[in-house]
Parts: structure tokens; C-alpha cells; sequence
């Protein structure tokens, strides 16, 4: 029979939306405009953007600063 001894579950995530994250995120600045945030050192672009490490223990960026790449947090640093 249905519904005889029927348990309930629940369930909670692990994790933070990318939603919640963003409007809590400190958006610095990159004033010497290498795709990485200043302050937390947070690429600024997606991951289509670096390729290979430069040899200082840093990706390098490949992208044109603020393009389609740029994620929308920091997108205001390259488009004002």
C-alpha cells in the first residue's frame, strides 16, 4: 500500500549561490589592469583568459580587459 510508513526527507546545500556571493563581494580594483583584483588577487575575468603560468607563479591573461570574459562583479572597473 502507498503511503503506509512513509518517511519524509530534506534536503540542505553545502553551499553558497552564486547569487548570495556576489552581492556580498568587495569589488577593489585593478589599477595595473593585469586581470587580477588588486586586494585579493581574485581573477577578474574567466578562466578562458589565463593560459600557461608566466613563470612568476601567476597565470597570464590573455583577454581584452572588460571583453565578454569579464565577470560581471568587476566588469564596472573595465567599462567606466
Amino acid at each position: 500500500m502507498h503511503g503506509e510508513n512513509t518517511l519524509r526527507q530534506s534536503v540542505t546545500r553545502a553551499f553558497t549561490l552564486l547569487d548570495e556571493i556576489a552581492s556580498s563581494l568587495t569589488v577593489t580594483t585593478d589599477d595595473n589592469l593585469d586581470g587580477f583584483d588588486d586586494t585579493t588577487g581574485l581573477p577578474t575575468h574567466y578562466f578562458q583568459c589565463y593560459s600557461g603560468w608566466t613563470g612568476a607563479g601567476t597565470l597570464k591573461n590573455n583577454c581584452e580587459l572588460g571583453g565578454p570574459y569579464v565577470i560581471p562583479a568587476y566588469a564596472h572597473i573595465y567599462n567606466d
